[in-house]
């Protein structure tokens, strides 16, 4: 076993945002293939581990607090089908199990099933965390890992502006990207990925075109309507309040407005703070029911796993 270095860590894992998706195939053993220009937030959840405890050796006991804790532990109960357990799993199995078992605690601040990436934003904050707690762990064996467990945790490991292609693991940095003013709305309503997947009727669309080679607000705004997001159609025939979100969000004067992932999250992009917060005002007057919050995009990186 690894040689354990702290008895605690902290690791933020924040919302993914799709500022375009477009699926361009699909493989024979049924993985689908994406062409997306991802950003990240500075809001979402926490995950803390701590070792030793007084549990069994390489058990992993997870424990959910926050506005949406309760909800997901409801979703898991009497099952072990969450992407943190499954990351502490993949990573004990590699690199030796801890002596006295492991504590997991998520602070659970983004919806369930919501298209901003959650439950694969913690998973990559667990493996993380778990490299921080031993030596010798390499970025190259955290993502080795994290491929094995989704197509949105290698992006979510390194949390920055990326281009991501191929099935996920294709990913290409993007250096200078301007800061984004979003506003992002949920209205409480789990979408399962998959169904949207097995219901879009084209899987063979044309791959993004290239970004421009000097970044600004205004050019990645216009590029951006030159793009889509190809599951949005679909989504909204399945879950028809997506339709209700982007309305809502287009009558606040947003520079761009888009679902986000699979749904049913949508955000708007805005010119500054103020603006989205006048936003967020009018929505959640009008729709006091909806998750409604604001944020900014921002690049986290690799080493953002801290002791407290």
């Amino acid at each position: 076993m690894a040689e354990l270095l702290e008895s605690a860590i902290t690791c933020f894992a924040p919302a993914k945002i799709n500022l375009a998706l477009h699926i361009t195939g699909q493989r024979n053993d049924g993985y689908h293939l994406l062409d997306s220009l991802v950003v990240f937030a500075n809001i979402g959840d926490t995950i803390t581990l701590k070792t030793p405890q007084n549990n069994a050796q390489g058990t992993a006991i997870c424990q959910f607090n926050g506005p949406f804790g309760k909800q997901l532990e409801k979703t898991i109960a009497g099952t072990s089908d969450h992407l943190i357990l499954k990351a502490a799993e993949a990573f004990q199995n590699s690199f030796g199990q801890f002596e006295r078992g492991l504590s997991i605690h998520l602070e659970k601040r983004l919806p369930i099933a919501s298209g901003i990436g959650g439950g694969s934003a913690d998973a990559a904050a667990t493996l993380l965390a778990m490299g921080k707690l031993h030596s010798g762990i390499s970025q190259a064996d955290l993502q080795a890992m994290s491929e094995k467990l989704g197509a949105d945790v290698p992006m979510c490991l390194h949390s920055q502006a990326l281009q991501a292609k191929g099935i996920g693991t294709d990913l290409n940095l993007v250096n200078h990207m301007p800061k984004l003013h979003l506003l992002l709305i949920n209205p409480g309503i789990e979408v399962s990925t998959s169904k949207i997947f097995e219901a879009l009727e084209s899987k063979k669309n044309a791959p993004l075109t290239p970004l421009p080679a000097q970044l600004s607000f205004d050019n990645l705004i216009d590029w951006l309507a030159h793009q889509r997001n190809v599951l949005e159609p679909t989504a909204i025939d399945i879950t028809p309040q997506i339709g209700d979100l982007l309305s809502a969000l287009h009558n606040t004067n947003a520079s761009l407005v888009r679902m986000s992932g699979s749904g049913a999250t949508c955000f708007g992009i805005y010119r500054s703070t103020q603006a989205s917060k006048a936003a967020a005002e009018t929505i959640r007057n009008a729709q006091p029911h909806w998750w409604v919050e604001t944020t900014e995009t921002f690049d986290h990186g690799y080493d953002r796993a801290l002791a407290p």
